[in-house]
């Protein structure tokens, strides 16, 4: 059975696209990419234009009530069959105060038993010493002025209500390397990865 997926948070269309990697595993996949962008929006449409498989959607994390409304949505993606939702470099951008842990959370609920959750988010853990300019960093690039760092364990808590796949939330390198040499200063890329799977309704 093949299991849709929705990237929250795309960027543009370049290799080994969540479509992509998805139709190299099954040619039933299906997959809905979701930005704010509008030069995002209009290259991937222009791109995906042609494949029923695929949809483009404008929206983002903190609105999963329109994303799940949305006419693309439903028409690429069977709500009643389970799905993966792909969150990278996206959360970490979203501080409390706008509730990224409830709009997960609303998500989950959304999801049929059996449905994923793909988180990769940068994490303050290993140098917290030079967190800060770090932060600066991100507050110009999103042009907010609210503090939306978090540690490992802070970010543990977007997978409440999923079980952990493992090996769990981990620096990115550690995440099933292919070669144990890659996996050498993890916490050198500032970045964990995990996927959790919802068992229960």
């Amino acid at each position: 059975m093949a299991t849709p997926a929705r990237n929250i948070g795309m960027g543009l269309p370049s290799q080994f696209n969540t479509h992509e990697i998805a139709g190299s595993l099954t040619r039933e996949a299906r997959a809905v990419y979701v930005s704010r962008d509008p030069v995002v929006l209009s290259h991937s449409r222009a791109l995906l234009a042609t494949d029923s498989r695929t949809g483009v959607v404008e929206g983002d994390i903190l609105h999963p009530a329109e994303l799940v409304a949305d006419p693309v949505v439903r028409r690429v993606i069977d709500a009643d069959r389970p799905v993966a939702i792909v969150t990278l470099g996206i959360l970490q951008f979203t501080p409390d105060s706008e509730d990224p842990f409830k709009r997960v959370a609303e998500l989950r609920d959304w999801m049929p038993v059996g449905g994923h959750l793909v988180v990769a988010h940068a994490v303050t853990d290993s140098r917290p010493e030079s967190a800060q300019p770090v932060v600066d960093v991100y507050k110009r690039v999103v042009d907010r002025t609210e503090d939306a760092s978090r540690t490992r364990e802070q970010v543990l808590g977007f997978f409440e209500g999923f079980r952990m796949v493992e090996p769990g939330l981990v620096y990115l390198r550690q995440w099933r390397p292919v070669n144990p040499l890659a996996v050498h200063r993890p916490e050198s890329i500032w970045m964990v990865g995990g996927i959790g799977r919802k068992d229960e309704a």
